[in-house]
């Protein structure tokens, strides 16, 4: 769980933030990975949401999945992957050679592994729930989840609070530049939204033992490939489960 307040991303970062942001992001650079870009507008044929908690293409948790994790990704990569060829110095003064023309991924949520991606010290994802067509959807998923009384599983809730407690920190933190006026105003409804069904779905004491406790599960399938809490008895499985109650910031709880 996070409680502290979130950093603010890397458009609304401090003066402070800014000094560490450099050679993290130097740091970043060096690795053989693509680089990220915002996403295209909502134009694929795929691009819809898919069947992730019900077959019921209308249901407004399968919407919400889709804002937070299905995304047009526009890269780049490194010389590591000759099929990216032609190649160019990353920078003037630099070795790191990456391709000269961009590629496209469309994700459905089967890479991503946080809501809003990308996220690392940019809004990138961030600013794609902010505006439309994404943000209108976004923000009538979360009411019509609010206001629907469909019962939904412990492991189902579990999930979506996760997910949603994930959006939740990323949206933390005003953007106060004029020109996104419009912008903060979105957040400011998204984050209450999303307050509001966090504390909606949370799972009770009961439910929350009842979870399976998927580490156990996952020991007995692939045996010493996990790992074990070293205490001062020893070694012993985690056991965790996959949910806590949780109140979120500025929800009156």
């Amino acid at each position: 769980m996070k409680f502290a307040k979130a950093p603010p991303s890397f458009g609304r970062l401090t003066n402070a933030w800014a000094v560490l942001a450099v050679p993290i992001l130097a740091f970043v650079l060096l690795l053989p990975v693509v680089t990220l870009s915002e996403p295209a507008g909502v134009q694929d044929a795929e691009d819809h949401p898919r069947p992730i908690y019900s077959s019921d293409p209308n249901d407004p948790w399968n919407s919400i999945f889709y804002c937070l994790f299905s995304r047009r990704i526009e890269y780049v990569v490194s010389d590591e992957y000759p099929e990216g060829a032609p190649f160019a110095n990353l920078f003037p003064d630099s070795d790191r050679r990456v391709s000269t023309r961009t590629f496209n991924r469309y994700e459905v949520g089967d890479r991503a592994i946080d809501p809003l991606y990308p996220n690392f010290f940019n809004d990138t994802g961030v600013r794609v729930v902010l505006r439309d067509p994404t943000y209108s959807l976004f923000a009538k998923a979360l009411q019509r989840s609010l206001d629907s009384d469909v019962p939904r599983s412990a492991i189902a809730r579990a999930v979506m609070q996760s997910d949603l407690w994930s959006a939740y920190d990323s949206l933390y933190g005003e953007y106060r530049r004029p020109e996104d006026y419009e912008v903060e105003q979105h957040r400011r409804v998204l984050e209450n939204l999303i307050g509001r069904l966090m504390r909606k779905i949370a799972l009770t004491r009961g439910e929350i033992r009842s979870l399976p406790a998927n580490y156990s599960a996952a020991s007995e399938t692939l045996g010493s490939r996990t790992f074990s809490i070293r205490t001062a008895a020893g070694s012993k499985s985690c056991g965790c489960r996959i949910a806590c109650t949780i109140r979120p910031r500025g929800t009156g709880a």
